[in-house]
């Protein structure tokens, strides 16, 4: 696969500080921000300041983490279920605003080969680098880069698994992840292999 340039969500793709309800990231091309609130869904067109709802019925999964990745031509939503630890997905172009039925469905996800233990996606995120790989972030066990095909997890840092841990950010230009925690206002920089860079205060 080639190397692509995702827009501003690469840099910018974040929740809102210390909700659970409010998710955005932005589409691959930059031109629009999706908006993910109690269960519904819409776009904010970034060239004509309009807003489109996608579904307003309250039905998709209950979530503190969504992303849009770019897969044949198509936007794709990828959502997790809160309750179930089972990540959706949703081609946008497609989606039926009253029933919206997953295209596929992932998890839930091993934790570092075990065969019992899950990986947890409570108050976390997950975003995709420019290259398609999915990458998760949780308060249960921080960050971990997730396998789709072999349904696993990988523990790349257990960074603010004692806090709240509910933003993740990508930035392309540095290839690395900034960790948002709503308890103690601090962003945490890593490697793509999860070594530490730096904490910063969010002020």
């Amino acid at each position: 696969d080639q190397p692509r340039s995702r827009g501003l969500g690469d840099v910018y793709k974040r929740q809102t500080m210390g909700s659970s309800s409010g998710q955005i990231d932005s589409s691959p091309d930059g031109s629009r921000i999706y908006v993910y609130a109690n269960n519904n869904m819409g776009f904010h067109d970034l060239n004509t300041g309009l807003f489109t709802a996608i579904v307003a019925n309250n039905s998709l999964p209950t979530s503190t983490g969504i992303a849009v990745n770019l897969e044949a031509g198509q936007e794709v939503l990828y959502i997790y279920d809160n309750g179930t630890n089972i990540l959706s997905t949703y081609n946008i172009a497609t989606l039926n605003p009253f029933v919206p039925t997953p295209t596929a469905t992932f998890g839930p996800f091993l934790l570092d080969g075990s065969n019992t233990v899950q990986f947890d996606f409570a108050g976390g995120d997950i975003i995709f680098d420019e290259f398609g790989q999915l990458f998760a972030q949780s308060d249960i066990h921080g960050l971990v880069q997730l396998d789709l095909d072999a349904g696993t997890a990988t523990t790349l840092n257990n960074v603010n698994t004692t806090g709240t841990s509910n933003g993740l950010y990508y930035d392309v230009s540095t290839q690395t992840f900034y960790v948002s925690d709503s308890s103690t206002n601090t962003y945490t920089q890593l490697q793509k292999d999860g070594t530490f860079v730096l904490s910063l205060i969010h002020i």
